[in-house]
């Protein structure tokens, strides 16, 4: 009787302990499921909402123009931003797109003591913006700002509504501008503040600091007093544009902030209204020199922390994402930073707020470009740029090489001229054959730093031109080097005409261009620096190996040599083998354009704030029979 009731027992307690475990594993599925069933809820919840979008940026997505009428003409922008941000925003008649039009306060009465530190000379602010816009005035420190709907009015009885008149006609223009797009409205500031945040800080700090070139910060920045006041003309600004974007948000809304001109806006708007979803892009790299923490630690540790209060941040590459977090470990030692592999993103918390970082290579649209490709016109025009630059009978084996940026030092334009000089230096069989056609678009000449740069780079250009000349070819110039711009279809004609793009700039964000000369020309070859982003996502997508290059590597601007030989080996490829690696380069970027940026980027479910489906793994063990059972 006592054995019969010892096993008795042992029956029971293996039947509780059975029994126990089913009661956990039907919890643990139910968890499970209960989870797996919101975010598929919350799936379809963001596919179903229409969420509008407020694009927030220094720059503008229009240029405005004014008559000699003394009527106002506005026209699509352009630009790297607006060529990227312009298709997301155009879907929605609804969205919103907050910018500085140039229609700032200059209101000296009213100016508070101390607001700004006097400007030294040797920093040459732009008038407000490149618009060339009027300011809006008034007595008093507030800002009128709406549409005369009125067109049968009084004529102005003096000057000051003449003025009047002349401002609300812009205004008027704006107007027209919204019922037909997207909604554009103005962010105004005080003149005297934007000037400092956009010549000084802006361009003068931060441009040359998140390039790594620390050389061209302006040297008024180690005065430690205009240092503080300038940055806090750069906050006053950046705050500016928060209080826009929050006064124009609704709570579903998605507020994009673009750029190193705006870097504090998350934060103050987190600290306006702590529900608001706010995102970053950061179009050009983040690779800031130590000196940023220690000598201008007013603004780096600023910028690092102001980017933690964004709900999440694109970067452009690997590269500036892991550089972000190393100095947010290096300096911030309580950060928690979790990584998820499977959706390549950080989680980053710190004082209480988290942030996710994702990497993004931003891209072009496609279409814009391709448009152009078979036109007849665009044929003739490619056939007469080719003429032109490779001269009436040019040698079969002779290489036309082609490249166009901006006048900036960012872009390598110096480096590249030394290594073609030493390319002729080094390789004299090419002389006569091959032509470089460098387009150099003039900006920011009242920066003494780009003066002074752009006008060695044309004493060189000159230079150039001057020594190398060819007997058999007497006609022939190395180098034709053109500081104006070309229109989209003669830049795609010039595209179409090139034998070998060449894009090595020193530090660039991505660099678009390299995408648009191998989607209008696939059978063209690229020499690409591993300073543009383009080349770092080339890499990670496997199109640059030991086994196989699809373009020529420069790992280094400054060794003139190594740099020559690459020209040396694009000029002496074969066209098949060149047309093969082009072909190549050509598929991915057409796979990879701007529409498959803007929706990676504005999919709501990569934040850290997103249900994911879990891996739930337990183990049901009996003495009969052991098994783990694993839920999705």
């Amino acid at each position: 009787m006592r054995r019969f009731l010892v096993y008795g027992n042992r029956y029971w307690e293996s039947m509780r302990n059975s029994l126990e475990n089913v009661i956990i594993i039907f919890r643990n599925v139910w968890q499970s499921a209960v989870r797996m069933l919101l975010y598929a809820v919350f799936q379809v919840k963001a596919m179903l909402k229409i969420q509008r979008v407020i694009n927030v940026s220094n720059a503008p997505p229009v240029s405005l123009k004014r008559e000699k009428t003394g009527d106002w003409e506005i026209k699509q922008g352009s630009g790297g931003l607006v060529a990227c941000v312009d298709p997301v925003m155009s879907k929605d008649h609804e969205n919103l797109w907050l910018a500085n039009l140039g229609m700032n306060i200059n209101d000296k009465k009213n100016k508070r003591p101390g607001s700004v530190a006097s400007i030294p000379e040797s920093l040459s602010f732009p008038s407000t913006n490149t618009l060339g816009l009027p300011l809006i005035k008034q007595t008093i420190a507030e800002v009128f700002f709406h549409v005369l709907a009125d067109d049968d009015m009084d004529a102005p009885k003096n000057e000051k509504q003449k003025k009047a008149r002349e401002e609300m006609s812009l205004l008027g223009v704006l107007n027209n501008y919204n019922r037909g797009n997207y909604k554009l409205n103005p962010v105004v500031v005080q003149e005297e503040d934007y000037n400092v945040y956009y010549g000084g800080i802006s361009n003068g700090l931060l441009w040359p600091a998140l390039h790594n070139l620390p050389e061209y910060i302006v040297s008024e920045y180690n005065d430690e007093k205009i240092l503080r006041s300038h940055w806090c003309a750069y906050v006053r600004v950046n705050y500016q544009f928060a209080i826009d974007a929050v006064r124009n948000s609704r709570p579903q809304d998605f507020i994009w902030i673009h750029d190193y001109h705006l870097m504090l806006v998350g934060m103050i708007m987190q600290s306006l209204d702590q529900h608001l979803e706010v995102g970053f892009f950061l179009h050009i790299p983040f690779q800031p020199p130590g000196e940023f923490f220690s000598k201008y630690s007013t603004v780096g540790f600023a910028v690092l922390r102001g980017l933690l209060r964004f709900t999440k941040v694109g970067f452009q590459t690997h590269r500036d994402r892991t550089k972000y977090i190393e100095l947010v470990q290096h300096y911030f030692g309580t950060a928690k930073i979790v990584y998820d592999s499977k959706m390549d993103i950080y989680s980053v918390t710190n004082e209480g707020w988290t942030c996710s970082l994702g990497v993004f290579p931003v891209s072009i649209k496609n279409d814009d470009f391709l448009k152009f490709v078979d036109l007849p016109e665009t044929i003739k025009l490619k056939n007469e740029i080719r003429k032109r630059v490779m001269g009436e009978n040019p040698p079969q084996d002779g290489r036309f090489f082609f490249s166009v940026e901006r006048f900036d030092y960012t872009k390598g334009i110096m480096e590249k001229l030394q290594a073609y000089k030493r390319y002729f230096e080094k390789h004299p069989d090419r002389i006569g054959k091959d032509v470089l056609y460098q387009i150099a678009v003039t900006n920011r000449r009242s920066v003494d730093t780009y003066r002074v740069y752009q006008d060695e780079c044309i004493e060189l250009a000159d230079k150039i031109n001057e020594t190398f000349k060819s007997t058999e070819n007497p006609t022939w110039k190395p180098l034709i080097f053109q500081t104006d711009g070309l229109q989209r279809s003669e830049l795609v004609a010039a595209y179409l005409a090139m034998d070998i793009g060449v894009v090595t700039p020193k530090k660039d964000g991505m660099n678009l261009v390299a995408k648009e000369m191998l989607v209008c020309n696939p059978k063209a070859g690229l020499v690409l620096s591993t300073g543009a982003g383009s080349e770092i996502q080339f890499t990670t997508a496997g199109l640059y190996t030991e086994k196989e290059k699809n373009y020529h590597r420069i790992a280094n601007v400054f060794d003139a040599d190594a740099y020559c030989d690459a020209f040396y080996a694009a000029a002496l490829e074969p066209e098949d083998m060149r047309a093969e690696h082009g072909k190549r380069l050509h598929e991915f970027i057409m796979a990879n354009d701007i529409e498959r940026w803007s929706s990676a980027f504005l999919d709501p479910s990569w934040t850290h704030e997103v249900i994911r489906p879990t891996q739930v793994i337990f183990n049901y063990i009996s003495r009969s029979s052991p098994a783990t059972i694993e839920l999705l």
